[in-house]
């Protein structure tokens, strides 16, 4: 038998001047808070019975984003650019944490910038281009050797 809870957090803001096509600011933040309760009645490698397995998984995350219109002799140009980061934890929590029956513990983060522009020539054609760039890490603290490790 398996139980998941999941608490979702969020919180949204968004600026936009009446007067001033050049801003158009949103900013999300949110979280995730994850347990996960398991109970195993079985495994092929290791012991067997009812094994009791906890997990706790928590992700915080931002973005922000402005978007930019510019109308011109030559279309109108849509840009909108901006950055986000993504953090997450994963371990073992409460009476298994040491025993090795969870051996899921970690980290990572992803940064992230971007950037579109859409060009309206005319009302039947729009080109759009866009870049994004992404770095992350992802860093496994697990302390107790997987059952798949080479020996």
């Amino acid at each position: 038998m398996s139980e998941v809870e999941v608490d979702r957090l969020s919180a949204r803001y968004y600026y936009r001047p009446a007067d001033n096509d050049l801003v158009n600011l949103r900013l999300n933040a949110y979280a995730s808070l994850i347990d996960e309760r398991t109970r195993e009645t079985g495994q092929i490698f290791g012991p067997t019975g009812d094994v009791p397995r906890f997990g706790k998984s928590n992700i915080y995350g931002t973005d922000i984003t402005n978007t930019s219109t510019v109308a011109t002799a030559f279309g109108s140009f849509k840009a909108s650019y901006g950055a986000a980061y993504t953090w997450q934890e994963t371990k073992p929590y409460g009476d298994n944490r040491h025993t090795g029956h969870f051996r899921h513990e970690g980290t990572q983060y992803i940064a992230s910038a971007f950037s579109n522009l859409d060009w309206q020539v005319t009302d039947w054609l729009t080109l759009n281009g866009g870049v994004r760039h992404d770095r992350f890490e992802t860093t496994d603290l697990n302390s107790h050797p997987s059952v798949w490790q080479p020996r």
